[in-house]
């Protein structure tokens, strides 16, 4: 994959694999420059390259993030709702 099918820039990945730390035919991750064999990745076979894969790193970050957006807007929308209880 590499990030081509969505339009991000190409990452210059690892040429060993981040699991077992062996070369060979190593599928890249979307969001970082780690590479990994598709088996050292969980994967029964390699995804297709039209779609995004992301490693377990990236995927925690990116969830994180998301959980992180959800508090935020939460907090917004509460300290809004105040501000026009209140008055302000």
């Amino acid at each position: 994959s590499g990030g081509s099918a969505s339009g991000a820039p190409l990452l210059d990945h690892d040429s060993l694999c981040a699991a077992c730390n062996d070369g060979g035919l190593l599928l890249c991750c979307d969001g970082c420059t780690s590479a990994f064999h598709f088996q050292c990745a969980g994967l029964a076979r390699p995804p297709p390259d039209s779609e995004e894969w992301v490693c377990d790193l990236c995927q925690g970050e990116r969830a994180r993030e998301v959980l992180l957006r959800s508090k935020l807007e939460a907090r917004e929308a509460a300290l809004a709702r105040q501000a026009e209880e209140e008055g302000w």
